[in-house]
Formats: C-alpha cells, sequence, structure tokens
C-alpha cells in the first residue's frame, strides 16, 4: 500500500508532458507564423516593450493560443500542486507506515 499511493498519484504526471508538448507547438506555430492571426505580427508571450506587444481589438481567431497558453499554465500548475501532494502523501504514508 506505502508504494501503491505513490504510484497512483505519479501516473498522471507522465501524461502530463503530452499536454505541455502540444501547447508549446501550437505555441511555436504562431511564432513562427505557421498559424497566422488576422491582426498585427506575434511576437513574444511575454515582453515589456509596448512595441512588441501583441495588440488585438477582437478575440476572434485567437482562441487556438488561448487554448495553447491554458494548457501550459495547466501543466505548470499541475506539476506544483502535484508536487506538493506527493510531498504530503509521503509525509502522511510515512508517519502511518507500522
Amino acid at each position: 500500500m506505502f508504494h501503491q499511493n505513490f504510484i497512483i498519484l505519479a501516473i498522471p504526471m507522465f501524461g502530463l508532458w503530452y499536454e505541455v508538448i502540444i501547447g508549446k507547438l501550437i505555441t511555436m506555430a504562431f511564432q513562427m507564423e505557421f498559424l497566422t492571426p488576422k491582426f498585427n505580427k506575434f511576437y513574444e508571450l511575454w515582453t515589456i516593450n509596448p512595441d512588441e506587444m501583441l495588440k488585438i481589438e477582437s478575440s476572434n481567431g485567437l482562441e487556438l493560443l488561448i487554448f495553447a497558453g491554458f494548457i501550459e499554465w495547466h501543466y505548470l500548475f499541475s506539476v506544483i500542486f502535484g508536487a506538493i501532494a506527493h510531498c504530503i502523501e509521503r509525509t502522511i504514508a510515512s508517519v502511518l507506515i507500522e
């Protein structure tokens, strides 16, 4: 039981790699202009230079980029809170092992 709980928590973490790879491929397609939006050129996802910021009047045509950003952030938070869940589970399992 000590190792079974750990395996149950660890298995979804391997599936998350596919999620972030798909999100990053979509983002890279916009950056390399394979997918072109109907507005100004796409430069950076994060910048403090106003000239490089994405200027949009409407979210039409941005659905795919928004989805890619969502799954990238979902991966990030899943890894962070998954690691915290592993630590909590290991602590409880270590205390209760007899």
